[in-house]
């Protein structure tokens, strides 16, 4: 699948993800379900920005179950799916959750950096719009 059907059924699959990530709390076991869901169904569109997508639902996932080791590890791949997709704000804003999430002074760097290359595009406050951008973290 490809062309706009596949690009909103993507951004769809996206919003519902980000509203159940969002909503993890009122229903865990079931909003962490249907996010699981969203990822398999995001994988069968087969296009790489739906793949990408997928490893940043599955990484909030594991962020709010506390699998922090394989959450930085689907965060990192994201970050390079982003980057070799040319979609640099969204490889950056990975970078900073995988800053945050990863912590100590590497993961302090991670932030600091994306703040800055944030900044110089514009955003005013890199924090506010990485988590506008980013449910689940």
């Amino acid at each position: 699948m490809s062309g706009p059907d596949a690009s909103l059924i993507i951004e769809l699959q996206r919003l519902v993800a980000e509203h159940l990530l969002k909503s993890a709390g009122i229903d865990v076991d079931h909003n962490l379900a249907q996010a699981q869901k969203n990822v398999r169904l995001l994988r069968k569109v087969k296009m790489r920005y739906a793949d990408s997508i997928a490893l940043i639902i599955q990484a909030a996932v594991c962020n709010i179950t506390g699998e922090k080791t394989q959450c930085c590890t689907l965060l990192t791949s994201a970050e390079i799916w982003c980057r070799a997709l040319n979609m640099a704000l969204a490889a950056q804003m990975l970078n900073r959750v995988l800053g945050q999430v990863s912590g100590g002074p590497d993961g302090q760097d991670k932030v600091a950096k994306a703040d800055q290359w944030m900044q110089a595009q514009g955003i005013k406050k890199p924090d506010r719009f990485t988590c506008m951008m980013t449910r689940g973290f």
